[in-house]
């Protein structure tokens, strides 16, 4: 079920970002130009690193074009130095044929990462291109082929070599934490971009079935491989999940998945005020219907945990109908209503999640 949170929600709820203010619009109003204009003024070492062009010829690529240009991303944002922009911003320009500055202008970034992916069988040929965003040119350009068995060094490579065009010095700690996807294991890193590809686009049960199975086989070629925050709270590994869940609401602030990920740690670590507020920071950035109800469930829950079964009613009032019912008849057997109890279990029971096994 929250499988989907760890990355950040679907491709629709990218759109999230699209009622919200070009980023570098404070900046602009504290430098204006003599014309009144606003002036672009991006942090120095910042960066957007836009999706890669499948080259392909094959739609059914774009899963790999889109995981490399994430992995990437998720590697420069390792850098202390470097301010990256994050991948719901960054996406939000996938298939769209805006100008470079223009993209650097909403984004507040002073270059701008773009290439292409073209994979054939066994080899992968990427190119990639550094712009500086102020002046327009081209501060680095490189072509990598390689055999496909060699992507995550290949990562790695790009990785270094923006940081180097970039001039940001880096310690011999922070170098070594620039890696790919958490494994080394190419067959791992292409099941789990498979897996992700399917978790993006999965609007059945079938779909979601096809995503917790690329994420499985991931996992069981290489079984470290794993840390959706969730998974270490439950195993007790309170602090590390926490600060998983909150590293991905700092790199990526506009996502509301990620405020929704945030919020499922903090109510299963106990800290339920802080987890209601972050459920309620979920629903604050989305426009999208399903999100919002699902978060107000959850509040519901963590209401109901928290021990405040009236407004756990109240907010499971809201919900969607994977946890309305569910929630409800908790919250009215707390409340001494149990007719009104059976009647919402009898409605989960009747209902498409009740038949799928959801709850257990």
């Amino acid at each position: 079920m929250y499988l989907g949170l760890e990355k950040g929600l679907t491709v629709q709820h990218s759109r999230a970002t699209q009622a919200l203010p070009p980023a570098g619009e404070a900046a602009a109003r504290t430098n204006p130009t003599t014309d009144g204009t606003a002036a672009f003024a991006p942090p120095p070492h910042s960066i957007a690193v836009l999706p890669f062009v499948n080259m392909s010829g094959d739609r059914e690529q774009d899963y790999f074009s889109d995981g490399l240009t994430e992995e990437l991303l998720n590697s420069l944002s390792r850098i202390n130095e470097l301010q990256v922009a994050a991948r719901t911003s960054s996406f939000y320009f996938k298939g769209e044929h805006a100008d470079l500055p223009s993209i650097a202008h909403k984004l507040n970034v002073a270059s701008v990462l773009e290439g292409s992916v073209r994979r054939s069988g066994h080899t992968i040929r990427v190119t990639a291109q550094l712009t500086d965003a102020r002046s327009g040119f081209h501060l680095w350009s490189e072509t990598y082929d390689r055999e496909l068995s060699d992507v995550l060094q290949l990562e790695t490579e790009i990785a270094n070599s923006v940081a180097n065009a970039l001039k940001v010095t880096l310690l011999t700690d922070v170098a070594a934490r620039i890696q790919v996807g958490g494994t080394r294991n190419p067959a791992a890193f292409d099941a789990y971009l498979h897996a992700l590809n399917a978790d993006y686009s999965a609007r059945d049960a079938k779909g979601a079935q096809a995503a917790i199975d690329g994420f499985t086989q991931a996992i069981r070629l290489d079984p470290d491989y794993g840390e959706y925050s969730q998974f270490a709270v439950k195993m007790g590994r309170t602090d590390q999940g926490l600060a998983i869940a909150q590293r991905a609401v700092v790199l990526d602030p506009l996502n509301p998945w990620n405020h929704a990920a945030l919020g499922y740690a903090l109510v299963f670590a106990r800290r339920y005020e802080d987890g209601i507020a972050a459920y309620m920071n979920a629903k604050a950035l989305t426009t999208n219907g399903a999100l919002a109800e699902f978060a107000e469930g959850m509040i519901g829950i963590a209401y109901y945990d928290a021990g405040d079964f009236q407004r756990a009613q109240l907010a499971c009032e809201g919900a969607d109908d994977s946890t309305k019912y569910y929630c409800l008849a908790m919250a009215y057997d707390k409340l001494g209503r149990r007719q009104h109890a059976e009647a919402a279990l009898a409605r989960l029971r009747t209902s498409q999640v009740g038949k799928t096994g959801w709850v257990d």
